[in-house]
């Protein structure tokens, strides 16, 4: 049967028109990500202004969260058992600033009283002057005794802050005058803590770049420019783009409750690595090419899929129809023989015994031809659908060879037949039935492709672990563009059409059925002179 195919161009033009749609997509993607490149590369520049504003602004802010919940804004509020309160609340914020020491000085006599302050239980002692408060001391002297100026710690580390008579405001009061200076609340920053732990957070947490960190960071004091940083993190080559911040008002209020406005203590410096955003740019450039390469490959081959599934489908269905007029033709035939055979029998045409014995021999012969027919097709589709039915029993290959023979015998009958099968039981675990039938079915075609020859090689042997039955025939050949297609369903060859030889493109799919529901397989190898149709299956005992 001719029919009209879609022509071929039809779908290179398609797969052609695709890979010009992506080609152009990847093209766009690549001006596009460019862009986005140089955006975020911009972006990164200003990030380090932004991340250095914000590290000094939570310093800045969290610091003043200490001093507002810690330092008291009169004399009325460092009683004993109100000032333990007090660092008790503030020991339950679990804030991650830490102080190292605190205490409280007032003047007393020509001297100055220290009360160091217990940091867990806010309980006050007397106790010397350290040290490391030596100058602070000399400070806090000069002002009990008619004024100094602020005191600066020249690491920012020690804070002092006034502490009013009578009703004072609290802390982080912008109250320009009050009453005169009653005492001093000291603050000692953690030096150890600051450096390992709270700073080193505060720069990852500002200036992380998704695991990478491609600044320098230094925090200076402004009273100490030529002595060692008071903190520095990240590679020390980094030099480009230096951005300075001042940070660290001592008091952390607008004023220090005198009106007078503090200094900044401290000097955020950083810098860019040579190349560091660069990279980081690059980098992201070519991840979003890579995934929007991807993308388009995954079109085109969505693309390349659907059209092969077209195909499959166009020639699914052009072998259906096939299947439909050949199986029409096939059941044609017969039927007209019997239904002519039975017409003769009814009106009294033939009388003699002999020919009436001929005739319904016709009619039992054309009747077993379409019995065949139906029942390959039952056999696919129940294979099909379930597989091979029975439960496998232990059997011989030999035997199942003998028994497709015996039941192929009127088909073969006139053709040389070659059958060599090894000495020792070949055996498998198997359907009998349907492994009898794979192997009659092959029979079959090689009887009926077998040519002028007239000629059945049948071969059983053990191949290591596997059984191996080999059915050959030296017909007309299979083209080797068709031998992966002969195993579709309905698929029949250029040269059985041509030479109208009667098929439904059932029986080598059948096979195959029946070989993969035994974990096995089925080949075929043919040139001009021979095809050779083999069946392998998983041997069952050894095999000599």
């Amino acid at each position: 049967m001719n029919r009209r195919r879609p022509p071929a161009w039809i779908d290179h033009g398609f797969l052609m028109l695709l890979a010009v749609f992506c080609l152009a997509l990847t093209v766009l993607q690549f001006r596009w990500t460019a862009e986005l490149s140089t955006a975020e590369l911009e972006s990164l520049k200003d990030r380090q202004e932004v991340a250095a504003r914000g590290f000094c602004s939570e310093f800045d802010s969290e610091l003043r969260l200490h001093c507002e919940a810690l330092v008291p804004g009169n004399s009325r509020e460092i009683g004993e058992e109100d000032f333990a309160r007090r660092v008790r609340e503030w020991n339950q914020q679990h804030s991650p600033l830490r102080f190292s020491r605190m205490a409280i000085a007032r003047p007393s006599g020509a001297s100055l009283e220290l009360k160091g302050i217990d940091l867990v239980t806010g309980a006050q002692q007397p106790q010397a002057w350290p040290d490391r408060w030596a100058a602070l001391e000399s400070n806090l002297l000069r002002k009990s005794r008619g004024g100094s100026p602020p005191f600066a710690d020249p690491e920012g580390l020690l804070l002092e802050f006034p502490i009013r008579g009578g009703h004072g405001t609290g802390a982080g009061s912008s109250r320009a005058s009050g009453p005169a200076e009653a005492g001093w609340f000291i603050l000692e920053i953690d030096r150890d803590d600051l450096r390992n732990r709270w700073l080193p957070q505060l720069a990852q947490k500002h200036f992380d770049q998704g695991g990478s960190f491609p600044y320098r960071i230094e925090v200076i004091s402004r009273n100490r420019r030529n002595a060692l940083p008071i903190f520095e993190m990240g590679p020390r080559d980094a030099r480009e783009n230096p951005i300075q911040m001042s940070f660290h008002f001592q008091g952390q209020s607008p004023d220090d409750r005198t009106g007078r406005p503090q200094n900044p203590l401290w000097t955020l410096v950083t810098h860019r690595e040579a190349g560091a955003l660069e990279t980081i740019a690059a980098a992201s450039k070519r991840r979003n090419l890579t995934l929007a390469m991807g993308v388009n490959a995954l079109i085109f081959a969505a693309g390349l899929a659907l059209v092969r599934q077209t195909r499959k489908s166009r020639r699914l269905a052009e072998a259906q129809v096939d299947f439909v007029a050949g199986v029409s033709h096939e059941l044609r035939t017969p039927i007209t023989v019997i239904r002519g055979a039975a017409h003769n029998l009814k009106r009294g045409i033939v009388r003699e015994p002999e020919a009436i014995h001929r005739y319904a021999g016709m009619i039992l012969q054309h009747a077993e031809q379409l019995d065949g027919m139906v029942q390959q097709v039952l056999d696919y589709s129940t294979t099909k659908q379930r597989g091979h039915g029975s439960k496998p029993t232990l059997l011989p290959l030999q035997r199942v060879v003998e028994t497709a023979l015996a039941n192929t015998a009127p088909e073969t009958t006139g053709l040389q037949i070659d059958v060599h099968m090894a000495g020792d039981p070949v055996q498998v675990m198997a359907d009998e039935a349907a492994l009898i039938r794979a192997v009659q079915n092959l029979i079959s075609n090689a009887a009926k492709y077998g040519g002028s020859d007239r000629w059945i090689g049948i071969h059983v042997f053990c191949d290591g672990e596997q059984a191996i039955v080999q059915i050959s025939n030296r017909g007309m050949g299979i083209p080797a563009e068709e031998q992966k297609e002969i195993f579709t369903p309905f698929f029949r060859g250029s040269a059985a059409r041509d030479a109208q030889i009667r098929g439904s493109g059932l029986g080598l799919a059948l096979v195959k059925e029946i070989m993969e529901a035994h974990d096995g397989t089925i080949s075929v190898s043919s040139d001009s002179r021979e095809s050779v149709f083999t069946l392998r299956l998983p041997l069952a005992p050894h095999c000599p």
